[in-house]
């Protein structure tokens, strides 16, 4: 029986997983929408460690979603595969492959090497395995001498990028996913000297996070009369969220965005702004887990560089653990533990903490009975099949991989 780490999982990756078989068996295949469940199914094997079976899978999903009907038996073997791995995942406390299973992935990497034309997405950690186990090498093309193949094609230049980005991505999300098991490992033992470990480890997470993140320098190019943010990198969907609020606030004199702690401070100077636009571009702002408040002479924005792995406070309520993103997080008090509260996790009554944040610009509160230590920690946002409280955004995991609610009010 999978373990509760594990089980948090087993219903997104066997909802992707129908939903992938579904499109692929439509009359004709569903291919776009059999790219977006291949997707959602690569994230979720990679969560659980199984690097090998995720980089396989998201390279199926990037040709499914380019409508590339020749990856089609591919797609009917990953899928047979996948049912023997999703049967040992349920049925165990720990997913290990066997080396049949790595077999039948280094096999599936050769088809899909002959498919695509030489272009190899094999993984380190899928060579690591097959190094393992003594299995025979895939030989691979480099990506620059494969996309140099493709560049009679008009769209080359951004198939490249795209290629690449995405390459990166998934490296980015095994690591993280890696060194959190060797963390998950070492907490086990609970050893003084392990301590001084974990916290290496933890900050090697954060300079993986790094990877695949984008300058801010070329985006907010010509957004602000001055700009200051030299080095600055964040995930795409942080910049998406920068750009689309200065799109909605007056143009500023002077902006100076630097990063710290995984996350984003972006100062904006000289900006004379309406209610309307603050409340609109807090909106902006919140979705990301941030907030925009006026300090002094500056309008401040502050937000997560990357949802993947976040600086949270953890608290208790009652036996349930949560995190709030640490960007929002303004202070915390104590209260009289007989006042009787509620907020958006229901009834508050007993509890002697209260967690006053500001979403975008509105002031939301939290109650708690104990609150820890901030920590940075990989994050997983739920996925769309799968259903849970309004104010549930995904789960987070600590260093022993203890999963906590993650709460965006």
């Amino acid at each position: 029986m999978a373990n509760d780490y594990l089980s948090l999982f087993i219903a997104d990756i066997n909802r992707a997983y129908e939903g992938l078989v579904w499109s692929v068996e439509a009359n004709p295949p569903a291919l776009t929408q059999a790219g977006l469940h291949a997707r959602d199914l690569a994230d979720a094997l990679g969560s659980v460690g199984l690097s090998q079976l995720s980089a396989l899978t998201a390279d199926v999903s990037r040709q499914l979603s380019m409508e590339q009907t020749s990856v089609l038996p591919i797609v009917q073997n990953l899928i047979e595969l996948l049912k023997r791995a999703l049967f040992a995942l349920e049925q165990s406390d720990d997913m290990v492959m066997s080396s049949a299973h790595v077999e039948e992935i280094q096999r599936l990497s050769g088809d899909m090497l002959a498919l695509l034309g030489g272009i190899s997405f094999q993984s380190p950690q899928m060579q690591a395995m097959a190094d393992e186990w003594g299995l025979p090498p895939v030989e691979e093309t480099p990506v620059e001498a494969a996309t140099q193949a493709i560049s009679v094609d008009p769209t080359a230049p951004e198939l490249k990028d795209y290629i690449l980005a995405a390459g990166v991505l998934n490296q980015r999300r095994a690591g993280l996913n890696l060194v959190q098991r060797i963390r998950q490992m070492i907490s086990v033992q609970n050893l003084p000297a392990n301590k001084s470990i974990d916290f290496l480890l933890s900050e090697h997470q954060d300079a993986l996070s790094a990877l695949g993140q984008l300058t801010l320098t070329t985006a907010l190019t010509g957004l602000a009369d001055e700009i200051a943010v030299d080095g600055v990198l964040a995930d795409r969907d942080a910049i998406d969220t920068l750009v689309r609020t200065l799109s909605i606030l007056p143009r500023a004199q002077r902006l100076v965005a630097n990063k710290q702690a995984l996350t984003l401070f972006i100062d904006l100077y000289g900006v004379h702004y309406e209610q309307s636009q603050m409340e609109f571009a807090g909106e902006v702002i919140a979705r990301a887990l941030g907030r925009i408040e006026q300090e002094h002479d500056r309008l401040r924005i502050t937000l997560p560089a990357s949802l993947k792995r976040m600086r949270f406070l953890p608290f208790k309520r009652g036996s349930e653990y949560y995190v709030v993103s640490w960007a929002q997080l303004l202070s915390i008090a104590n209260v009289d533990s007989g006042f009787a509260a509620s907020d958006v996790l229901g009834s508050a009554t007993g509890c002697d903490k209260v967690l006053r944040l500001s979403c975008g610009c509105v002031h939301q509160t939290l109650h708690a009975d104990e609150v820890f230590p901030i920590a940075n920690m990989n994050s997983f946002v739920l996925p769309s099949v799968l259903s849970g409280p309004y104010w549930m955004r995904g789960i987070a995991l600590d260093d022993a991989s203890r999963p906590y609610s993650w709460v965006a009010v």
